[in-house]
């Protein structure tokens, strides 16, 4: 196998990791959340991450189009002049 998939591979795979998951859990329940009240705010930041990714993955490319990119005006106008 390639040696760049096998390391893509393996980034994927850690990048899946939640390694701060257990510390938060532990650092709550010394805090006084409850377990069930973990696993709520668990559930509501997850629905509220996906349901909010899908909406940018269209407003996003809409939004940039309509932004005026001045660079782009600077090196538009910088070529004129050398023409």
């Amino acid at each position: 196998m390639n040696k760049n998939v096998m390391k893509m591979t393996a980034v994927s795979f850690l990048q899946s990791l939640v390694f701060y998951g257990p510390v938060a859990t532990l650092y709550r329940l010394k805090r006084g959340i409850s377990m069930p009240d973990i696993f709520i705010m668990q559930i509501i930041y997850s629905l509220a991450s996906t349901g909010l990714e899908i909406p940018w993955g269209w407003v996003a490319p809409q939004w940039y189009l309509h932004v005026p990119c001045t660079r782009c005006a600077e090196e538009k106008a910088a070529m004129s002049q050398l023409k």
